[in-house]
């Protein structure tokens, strides 16, 4: 499909919407942007390759600069229908099928739409760390290293792409 399909008029820019159908991720993270000239611009590249990969859902991120903004963009996804997954060291690890079965089950869950958050340098906000028991947020672990929010955001990215190839039976995920 394109936005001028039905007009007449072939265009070679997808439909961005038809393609995602509604279902929308959004990263929230602790920091900035990096940009491809910086240091870890590699990162941002690989985070970006994923995000175009992905056509059955919109990937995203919102940056925030503090642990009380990230705080804040949580509790309004809360307060909508959203699922709401934090990554956390002392969190559930999945293997990549069942996460790909979490991320379809949580998008039911929250009307298409899902979030991940990923704390700053100090990982989560304490109030929203698993000790404080808030109630509806699940947390998810990426493995026992200490990873750089940027390293997470890639690997999560790349891993929700996965989830989609589990799902669409391709043979991605051998």
């Amino acid at each position: 499909l394109t936005s001028a399909a039905h007009r007449g008029t072939l265009l070679t820019r997808p439909l961005r919407s038809a393609i995602h159908c509604g279902a929308q991720v959004t990263i929230h993270c602790v920091g900035r942007r990096r940009t491809a000239s910086s240091s870890e611009g590699w990162v941002e590249d690989g985070y970006g390759d994923y995000v175009d990969r992905t056509r059955s859902i919109d990937i995203s991120t919102q940056w925030h600069k503090s642990d009380r903004d990230l705080q804040s963009a949580v509790e309004r996804e809360r307060s909508g229908r959203a699922s709401v997954v934090c990554l956390d060291e002392t969190g559930k690890l999945f293997d990549s099928v069942e996460f790909s079965d979490l991320v379809y089950d949580l998008l039911v869950d929250g009307g298409n739409r899902l979030n991940f958050v990923i704390g700053g340098a100090d990982g989560l906000p304490e109030e929203l760390r698993p000790n404080q028991r808030v109630n509806g947020l699940k947390y998810l672990s990426l493995g026992r290293m200490t990873l750089t929010h940027q390293m997470a955001r890639l690997l999560l990215a790349e891993q929700i792409y996965r989830a989609t190839q589990i799902r669409a039976g391709t043979p991605y995920h051998k």
